[in-house]
């Protein structure tokens, strides 16, 4: 029987999930991680649904305009890669900085679910 597929559902294939949000090009914000705390306007956004991609480790941390990543408590670690991250209730800005390496960080909002 032939499955039925519905918009923004987790499809499981062969034991693993696959994304079933697109991304929206038209939501996407750049930003090159550093030594210090780097802060992204999520306010534009039409999803919280985000997904952030990184060419090196990061530390984020989901706020508001005063919002800071560090290494400590209260950031999390991002490994090289990209992640889907649902946006805490009132978080309106993502802190992101370097692990040990900076580089190339993009921020995208996912399709509407």
């Amino acid at each position: 029987m032939a499955e039925k597929f519905v918009k923004g559902a987790a499809r499981v294939f062969g034991g693993g999930v696959i994304q079933a949000l697109p991304p929206d090009a038209s939501n996407s914000l750049f930003v090159t991680a550093g030594a210090t705390s780097v802060r992204a306007d999520l306010s534009g956004f039409t999803s919280p649904i985000i997904r952030i991609a990184s060419v090196n480790a990061i530390y984020v941390r989901f706020g508001d305009n005063t919002v800071v990543a560090s290494a400590g408590a209260g950031s999390m670690l991002h490994s090289a890669g990209s992640e889907i991250y649902v946006l805490p209730e009132n978080a309106t800005n993502v802190a992101i900085i370097q692990e040990s390496v900076g580089g190339a960080v993009t921020i995208t909002g996912m399709g509407d679910p």
